[in-house]
């Protein structure tokens, strides 16, 4: 087993805990957010961070943030304590705005974009039970679903891929899933057909006797097996699995962890899985020839870190980096004030002015290459009334 301690640091200037951090598509560009109620992005690279600007709009802690993906501009998610969802958009370079606004009856712990493949839908779980899901319309609207989950409230979500299995009907239709893990000590998964107004739960992976802090479903690109990673309060990592669409799933201990494990998070290959627990530690795992869950590497962090507050964000674009070289790779986000570090991985190399223009770069590609995300998304245009 490796221990990574090699990384480079990004000084925040959060004035609270950092409790998410997410590089966009590309790599260049991270952003944080915290408890003092901001998000922050950053250029990042090998030669260097750069502070950019603030995104506001939230009245308390910031839980969570992601970035869509660049067909669809420059768009990052957030969610937070005051039960709000946003959507913030880039509208000229370092000037963002929020374009979009929801908001539950209480704190929404997760945000997750769906695969781009469906369109620009958002998923939220919050902490009043519910699950909303957000379908950006040709005319520039949003609508809405929701479903019930838990009264105990949900705590994250997770989508499965467009190449997922059972992601398409005999007939050719998609079938959209999401995995909840909540507060019951359950993760759920549900299922909708595009186009159909509600969601189904399809089943409820029970095992864990805490709440269940992440899930994960597992990128498919090499694999026809439905996987995913649930871990919880009770210091357990289960991995789920299904073979054929409608099968039962079956589970597989990954590991007993001796605190709290807070979040899972897979490479973007599906080959290695990240797990960050309350021992303060990030270590990585990965499915070895014997067919069992082996630990490769291990990252601890500073004494005074809380791992609460950390987010693993692992990169293995290749398919066949090893574990040395991903351990290595890590960098870690700073607040100045406490202390707080977030593992995130550094940018591929650049050239100074392509950090310097990456708003100029990034919109080229998303309005010359792909359609823009009001004119791809009309091909997924939801006709049902009560959206």
């Amino acid at each position: 087993m490796i221990s990574a301690t090699q990384g480079s640091e990004v000084q925040t200037g959060h004035q609270a805990m950092i409790h998410d951090a997410q590089l966009d598509f590309y790599s260049r560009r991270l952003a944080t957010c915290s408890s003092d109620r901001t998000i922050k992005v950053f250029a990042v690279s090998d030669e260097g961070n750069q502070y950019l600007c603030d995104l506001q709009g939230h009245d308390s802690p910031v839980w969570g943030v992601q970035w869509a993906h660049p067909r669809f501009g420059n768009l990052i998610a957030s969610c937070g304590y005051d039960g709000q969802v946003l959507v913030h958009r880039e509208h000229a370079q370092n000037q963002w705005s929020v374009i979009y606004q929801y908001k539950h009856e209480t704190s929404v712990n997760s945000a997750m974009w769906a695969p781009h493949e469906y369109g620009l839908i958002l998923a939220a779980g919050s902490s009043d039970g519910n699950v909303s899901v957000h379908y950006y319309q040709p005319d520039n609207t949003w609508s809405v679903q929701t479903f019930f989950v838990t009264q105990l409230g949900v705590l994250s979500v997770s989508w499965a891929e467009a190449t997922s299995v059972g992601a398409k009907t005999e007939d050719g239709k998609d079938v959209l899933r999401i995995v909840t893990g909540s507060c019951d000590n359950t993760a759920k998964i549900w299922k909708c057909e595009y186009g159909q107004s509600e969601w189904e739960n399809e089943f409820a992976l029970k095992q864990h006797t805490g709440w269940v802090r992440d899930v994960a479903w597992r990128p498919s690109i090499t694999t026809k097996t439905n996987v995913l990673a649930s871990c919880s309060q009770d210091g357990t990592v289960v991995i789920w699995t299904q073979e054929k669409a409608g099968e039962e799933w079956t589970s597989t201990l990954l590991n007993k962890f001796s605190s709290p494990v807070w979040r899972v998070s897979w490479s973007i290959t599906g080959h290695i899985l990240g797990v960050a627990n309350g021992d303060n530690e990030t270590s990585l795992w990965k499915y070895s020839l014997e067919k069992k869950w082996e630990e490769i590497a291990e990252m601890p962090g500073e004494e005074e870190e809380s791992t609460a507050s950390e987010i693993i964000a692992e990169k293995d674009t290749a398919g066949t980096s090893s574990a040395a070289s991903m351990a290595a790779d890590e960098g870690v986000v700073k607040n100045e004030e406490s202390g707080e570090t977030a593992s995130v991985p550094p940018a591929p190399q650049v050239q100074q002015n392509d950090m310097q223009g990456g708003y100029t770069q990034q919109q080229e590609y998303a309005e010359q290459q792909l359609p823009s995300y009001g004119q791809y998304n009309q091909q997924y245009s939801h006709q049902q009334q009560g959206y």
